[in-house]
C-alpha cells in the first residue's frame, strides 16, 4: 500500500484522497496535508482523518479500533512521517494497531473520497446529480446537451 498506490487506486475509480490531516485549516496543514489531496470540514471534531471518520461511522474518536476502518490506508503528503518508501499510514482495527507503515502491507484498502462535481454547478438550464467521478445534468424544458446549455429548437 505505496503512496503510488493509494493514489493510483483513488484516480482510476475517478475519485480523489485526502491525506492524514484534512487541510481544512492551517491547524490541520503541516507536513501531514499537501495540495495534492482533498481538503475537508472537520466539523471541529479533529485534523487525523481518520478520527474525523471513525467519530461518524463508530460514534467515538478510537480510530484504531473502529472495525469500519480496518485495512484501510490513507495517503500522506510527506515522507518525514513514515518510511519515504510508502508514505501511508493504515489501521488494523483486530488489533487497535494505528500507524502501520503502508510498505509492509499488501491487499488493503485506500481510503479515496468522491468530490461533488455538482459543486461546480455544470448543468446551465437544469438540475445536477453527482455520481461516482462524475454527474449527470436534467434538463428543463427546452434544454439539451450534456450540460444542459443548448437550446432545443421549438416545433
Amino acid at each position: 500500500m505505496s503512496r503510488a498506490n493509494v493514489r493510483a487506486t483513488c484516480e482510476a475509480a475517478g475519485m480523489e484522497f485526502p491525506c492524514w490531516f484534512s487541510g481544512y485549516s492551517n491547524a490541520c496543514d503541516g507536513k501531514y496535508w499537501g495540495p495534492e489531496c482533498i481538503r475537508f470540514d472537520d466539523g471541529g471534531v479533529s485534523c487525523r482523518v481518520f478520527e474525523v471518520l471513525s467519530n461518524k461511522m463508530c460514534g467515538d474518536l478510537s480510530f484504531a479500533c473502529c472495525n469500519r476502518l480496518d485495512d484501510v490506508f490513507v495517503y500522506l503528503a510527506t515522507t518525514n512521517f513514515v518510511d519515504s518508501v510508502d508514505s501511508t499510514s493504515g489501521i488494523d482495527a483486530d488489533t487497535c494497531t494505528w500507524g502501520m507503515q503502508g510498505g509492509y502491507f499488501y491487499d488493503k484498502y485506500a481510503l479515496c473520497a468522491d468530490r461533488n462535481e455538482c459543486l461546480d454547478s455544470p448543468c446551465a438550464h437544469g438540475t445536477c446529480t453527482d455520481t461516482i467521478g462524475g454527474y449527470t445534468c436534467g434538463c428543463s424544458n427546452g434544454w439539451g446537451g450534456a450540460n444542459c446549455n443548448q437550446e432545443l429548437a421549438s416545433s
